[in-house]
């Protein structure tokens, strides 16, 4: 079920929001006078717009059968292009476990997996190219920060003008990270707010976790302090005893926590500026005047992804224009598409080593196509040039599929990032490349790729060797190579080698694409690093995935075999993710 509109609260100049509730059963939600014009109120659940009800037998979030009546139109509002997700604890107080680590699987590890995922790469079909011009790509988890209110704005009941206030104060403090925005200047950054046991939300007349309230919402402030539009999420605490421990799903806690997460993840998505609106119209993006946002439709109805840690993680269900239901993961465009792979390495000592992003065209062109790209620091340091203090050079270029002689163009190529490596005992550090404006007919599919630099210092004395891990898309059609780095911190003096083995997981192996298999290749072997060097590859070929739409599938290369005792193998197994064509 969704959240529906219900009417707006009454907004100053400086904030309005919009909610995506859930629904608890029972007591209807009483109206609020709005200063403008109002958007009429969602009458499957009573509720405004941009709220997640809470789902009770009988209530009037009740499932329903699917109907044209239910496609999203675009309105002419902003979309969420790269969405950047920010958690927020709310203070201290008891949190439930998985919300208040980052280690996954947890809260932080869901959207950091669940935005760089097939999840996503469908929802390309509410890009904006009739309005904002938006393309929606992959998004990334920032941080989660613990923020320290004011006792006004933290009271036992918390209301959405307080939480607004709050975000603005902490904004301006530095406390949260300022929003970012893409190259248009349309906002990105989700402020994703969590709150301990014991604390009740109010807003537009309705409580979280109480008869004829909500189960989470997702708002906008028009201008905070001076940094332009805000959006945020709010989510109360799940734990037993809260009134949302019932009501949110059919899963555990967890799972429940996730799945309503995803909701107003994905409303935020292609809905940001609800709460501005008074008018069915702009600056709404997609939205259905009856049914409301595009979570709102699907509401409770729950699928799961794998993330790229290996973690399960429940996700809601979201609406399909083009199947005309709820879906997990929705059709790609029917339009050719360009995409690109992640790639994990381990750092090495003072020198600088390269990372190699595949980049992959559903099928092969006949004409050439070109795609521009952009290497840019997440947690990683970007700089101009390899140096003490860089850990990845900040790139920008164009990469061209050329005619061969066979008048096609092969399927992939490859765009190559430059990292720096150091001594020092750090974090685990991420970039992005970033692609954009193809050319030749073909739009974009999975547009961000991330590379994530392994610390490999303080880990062991000496030399250390370890394998990475690659993601690449399947192709429609036309063979491609994954290639799989293995590295050691430092040279050698003299020829190293290692074997290796292949073990399947959920892709399947055959030694020809007409196998039926997802991948092939030799499944054992020797690498030999010669003296000076530091890195090498292993390569297997991906076979198309002709149908498309199958979920990402993987395997695993493990390392064994080091013929140098003086070096530490530190990462013995590497894993490759195939992603649905």
């Amino acid at each position: 079920m969704r959240a529906r509109l219900s009417r707006l609260t009454t907004r100053t100049a400086a904030a309005a929001v919009a909610l995506s509730c859930a629904v608890v059963s029972g007591a209807a939600v009483p109206a609020e006078r709005a200063s403008a014009a109002t958007i009429p109120v969602n009458p499957s659940t009573g509720l405004r717009p941009g709220v997640t009800p809470l789902v009770v037998p009988g209530s009037r979030a009740a499932l329903r059968p699917f109907s044209a009546a239910q496609h999203l139109s675009y309105f002419g509002g902003r979309v969420v292009s790269n969405v950047q997700v920010v958690q927020v604890l709310y203070g201290t107080g008891s949190y439930a476990p998985e919300v208040a680590t980052t280690t996954a699987p947890s809260i932080a590890s869901f959207y950091a997996n669940v935005t760089n995922s097939n999840y996503f790469d469908w929802l390309a079909e509410y890009d904006t190219p009739t309005g904002t011009n938006q393309h929606i790509g992959h998004g990334t988890f920032l941080s989660q920060v613990q923020i320290t209110p004011a006792a006004a704005n933290n009271g036992a009941t918390i209301t959405d003008a307080q939480i607004q206030t709050e975000i603005s104060s902490q904004i301006a403090a530095s406390t949260l990270p300022a929003p970012t925005h893409d190259a248009a200047g349309n906002d990105n950054t989700y402020y994703a707010l969590f709150f301990p046991h014991g604390k009740t939300i109010s807003q537009g007349g309705s409580l979280s976790c109480h008869a004829g309230g909500f189960a989470a919402y997702h708002g906008t402030i028009a201008n905070a302090g001076g940094h332009g539009e805000i959006y945020y999420g709010v989510q109360p605490d799940f734990q037993i005893g809260s009134g949302c421990d019932t009501g949110t799903g059919s899963g555990t806690r967890e799972q429940n926590e996730t799945s309503v997460a995803s909701h107003e993840l994905v409303e935020t998505v292609t809905d940001p500026e609800v709460g501005l609106a008074t008018v069915v119209g702009a600056p709404l993006a997609w939205y259905n005047n009856t049914f409301g946002e595009i979570g709102d439709i699907c509401n409770a109805q729950q699928g799961s992804i794998v993330g790229g840690d290996g973690f399960t993680y429940t996700v809601q269900q979201q609406f399909d224009n083009v199947s005309n239901t709820c879906v997990t993961i929705g059709p790609l465009p029917a339009v050719p598409s360009v995409s690109i792979g992640d790639v994990t390495a381990l750092e090495g000592d003072t020198t600088t080593r390269t990372m190699t992003f595949p980049v992959t065209l559903s099928t092969p062109a006949t004409t050439a196509v070109t795609v521009q790209y952009a290497i840019t620091g997440v947690t990683a340091t970007a700089g101009p040039k390899p140096t003490a203090g860089v850990d990845v050079v900040a790139k920008t270029g164009t990469l061209t599929f050329a005619l061969t002689a066979a008048g096609t163009t092969p399927i992939t190529k490859t765009v190559v990032a430059t990292i720096h490596g150091d001594t020092t005992p750090e974090s685990t550090e991420t970039f992005h490349v970033t692609l954009s404006a193809p050319t030749g007919g073909y739009a974009l599919g999975r547009d961000t790729g991330t590379g994530t630099i392994l610390d490999d210092d303080g880990i062991a004395p000496g030399r250390t060797f370890g394998i990475g891990d690659v993601a690449i898309r399947a192709a429609r059609s036309g063979g491609q190579k994954v290639s799989v780095p293995v590295a050691m911190s430092s040279k050698a003096a003299a020829p190293v080698t290692v074997t290796y083995q292949v073990t399947f997981g959920t892709a399947s192996y055959s030694t020809t694409a007409a196998g039926g298999g997802d991948f092939g290749g030799k499944l054992n072997g020797t690498l030999t690093f010669p003296a000076g060097a530091t890195v090498k590859t292993i390569a297997l070929p991906i076979w198309p995935d002709a149908a498309g739409g199958d979920a990402a599938e993987t395997f695993t290369i493990t390392l064994s075999g080091l013929s140098d005792g003086t070096i530490t193998l530190v990462r013995s197994a590497g894993s490759v993710t195939i992603i649905g064509a």
